[in-house]
C-alpha cells in the first residue's frame, strides 16, 4: 500500500504520463469515469484511441474483481476533446488509495475542468425503483478516510469546502439535457459503503437514518479529489436494485452489471446532448 508522499509523487507522474499515451492530445472538456458494466457505444464521434489504465505509473496490471482490465479512451464527443475511463480500480481491492485516485488526478492536473462519474448503487427508498437514474447532491463518506491527505500542495485551496463538492451548475446542465432524451434523474444523498458485498438489512436501516437514499462502493474518493483540484464534479448513480425492509434481497453482481449495460445507451445519449446544448 502506498504512503501519502508516494501518492503525491504518483499523481504528479501520472499527470506527466497521461498526455504521452495518446496522439493529438488536448485537455479534455470532460473526463468520464464509468463503473463496471457500462458500455461506451455511441459516445464518441469516431473510434477513440484506447490505452490500458495500467500504463499510468503505479497501477496494477491484473483484472478487477469483475474480470475487467480498465481502459482509458481519448477522442472527440460532439466535436469536443473527451477522455473516458471504462472500468476503474476499487478501494476494496486493498491496494490503497493510489489506484483509485490517479486517473482523476491525472485528468484534472492535465487541464480537464469537468469530471463526470457514473456508477451503480442500491436504492434504500421505496420510490426509487431499479433502473432509475439518480444524481448526487450530497454524500456520506463511510470509509472514514480522506483522499486529500498528503496532497494539499496540489490544491488551489488547502482546505476545500466539501459542501460545494458537487457542482450545482454542472448538475443543472445534466438535469436539463438528460430530460430531452427522456432521463429524469432523482436528486439523492449517496453513501459510499466499504467492501464489495451487499449490506445487511440492519445496515440498510442504519443508512436510512443517516439520510442515505442510495449507496454504492465508490465515487466519494473521486468526488472529493476532483473538487479539491478545482474541477466541476457531478455523479450519476443508476439504481441497480432496492434494499428495503421486508423485500427479499437476492441481487447478484451479475444483475448489477447487466442493469448497467442495459441502461448505457440512454446515458451516452444524455452525455452527447449535454455537450451540444
Amino acid at each position: 500500500m502506498t504512503t501519502e508522499p508516494e501518492i503525491l509523487k504518483l499523481c504528479q507522474e501520472a499527470a506527466q504520463a497521461l498526455p504521452t499515451l495518446f496522439t493529438d492530445w488536448q485537455a479534455p472538456a470532460v473526463f468520464l469515469q464509468l463503473g463496471p458494466g457500462f458500455q461506451l457505444a455511441g459516445l464518441f464521434d469516431d473510434t477513440p484511441q484506447q490505452c490500458p489504465l495500467s500504463r499510468l505509473p503505479g497501477l496494477p496490471t491484473h483484472p478487477t474483481p469483475d474480470g475487467i482490465h480498465p481502459e482509458l479512451l481519448f477522442g472527440h464527443c460532439c466535436g469536443q476533446p473527451f477522455l473516458a475511463l471504462a472500468g476503474h480500480r476499487h478501494l476494496a481491492e486493498s491496494f490503497g488509495l493510489a489506484p483509485c485516485l490517479l486517473p482523476c488526478a491525472a485528468a484534472c492536473l492535465c487541464g480537464c475542468r469537468r469530471l463526470l462519474l457514473a456508477s451503480c448503487g442500491l436504492s434504500l427508498r421505496q420510490d426509487i425503483k431499479a433502473g432509475t437514474w439518480t444524481l448526487l447532491t450530497d454524500f456520506l463518506n463511510w470509509h472514514h478516510l480522506s483522499p486529500l491527505d498528503g496532497l494539499s500542495s496540489l490544491f488551489p485551496n488547502a482546505y476545500p469546502d466539501m459542501t460545494l463538492a458537487l457542482s450545482q451548475e454542472f448538475n443543472s446542465e445534466i438535469v436539463n439535457s438528460f430530460a430531452e432524451v427522456g432521463i429524469h434523474p432523482r436528486l439523492v444523498t449517496y453513501l459510499s459503503f466499504p467492501g464489495h458485498h451487499f449490506c445487511t438489512y440492519a445496515e440498510a436501516s442504519l443508512l436510512r437514518t443517516l439520510g442515505t437514499d442510495i449507496y454504492g462502493h465508490d465515487l466519494v474518493m473521486e468526488i472529493m479529489l476532483g473538487h479539491a483540484l478545482g474541477t466541476q464534479v457531478s455523479a450519476l448513480v443508476l439504481a441497480a436494485g432496492q434494499m428495503l425492509d421486508g423485500l427479499p434481497h437476492r441481487l447478484t453482481r451479475r444483475e448489477v452489471l447487466e442493469t448497467a449495460e442495459f441502461c448505457s445507451r440512454d446515458l451516452m445519449r444524455g452525455i452527447r446532448k449535454m455537450l451540444t446544448d
